[in-house]
């Protein structure tokens, strides 16, 4: 395997992991929010 290629598997590789955290992230928000819809 070439580098170009190992770096370009590797930001593949965290682009999705990105996304994954993105989604993650959303979903908390969401929690955060009805939580503090609650508390007030």
């Amino acid at each position: 395997m070439r580098p170009s290629e190992n770096r370009q598997s590797g930001f593949q590789a965290a682009f999705s992991r990105l996304k994954r955290l993105k989604k993650q992230w959303r979903r908390v928000c969401r929690l955060a929010h009805i939580g503090f819809q609650i508390l007030i």
